[in-house]
């Protein structure tokens, strides 16, 4: 069983991607500048196995490499890409980054992590097992205990074979994905569920399963707040001064 997780009220979403572009560098040092204790980000494979921080299938929306799939996409390739100037022009050439530049950087900025993994189709325990050996070669697993969470049932079994400790757990968009099954045959610690499905009647439901409660993605005061009032634990946000 792992260690209990010190969750802060917001955790950043994919950094603080209401003020730099998502799941870059750029955006985890802003969400640290502005007193993130928590960020979470998306972890894909490239078509030669190179873990990177990306959430879409496809590099189009948060690059400039067009419609191109991540998972036919070399990594040399990917790194020559700029992922920054869709957002804005003073992020010109800001560039994907690996999972272990991400680590090795949070690890600096002392930042608690939420590790998402994202497989395309295919490469879901590929995905997995690779997130936790760069996760356990990179990162102060015992002195910081990460949270890792997916929505693949492949990736979830994975995890739960080969890092039993790590607090695990599933995400949910709809309530009628299978996440009661989930959590107990993975021994899931926490779910991430979208807010707008949330009730308090559904919060009393998921505590019956899992011990962490966390809402995606918030980004209004008042609705943390009502969130919080209904027993969630944490919320994901764009904006880590959310409560500021």
């Amino acid at each position: 069983m792992s260690k209990d997780l010190h969750l802060s009220r917001v955790i950043a979403h994919r950094g603080a991607s209401a003020y730099a572009p998502e799941n870059t560098l750029a955006a985890m040092r802003k969400a640290h500048a502005m007193g993130a204790q928590w960020v979470e980000f998306d972890v894909m494979l490239t078509a030669d196995g190179e873990a990177i921080i990306m959430h879409d299938d496809t590099l189009r929306r948060t690059t400039n490499g067009k419609k191109r799939l991540v998972a036919e996409t070399s990594y040399n390739d990917i790194a020559q890409l700029d992922a920054g100037s869709w957002f804005a022009k003073q992020y010109a050439q800001e560039p994907v980054p690996t999972l272990h530049e991400l680590l090795n950087l949070l690890k600096k900025l002392k930042i608690n992590i939420n590790l998402e993994i994202k497989p395309t189709v295919g490469k879901e325990a590929e995905t997995a097992e690779k997130s936790i050996e760069i996760l356990k070669q990179f990162w102060p697993v015992a002195e910081s205990p990460p949270m890792i969470s997916t929505q693949s049932e492949i990736c979830l079994s994975v995890v739960h074979k080969i890092a039993p400790e790590l607090c695990l757990g599933t995400v949910i968009h709809q309530w009628n994905e299978p996440w009661q099954n989930w959590s107990q045959d993975y021994a899931c610690q926490s779910v991430s569920v979208n807010h707008l499905i949330l009730s308090p009647e559904k919060i009393m439901e998921l505590r019956k399963y899992v011990k962490y409660v966390l809402a995606y993605t918030v980004n209004e005061p008042w609705r943390a707040h009502e969130l919080f009032e209904w027993g969630v634990d944490s919320v994901f946000s764009d904006k880590p001064d959310l409560l500021s």
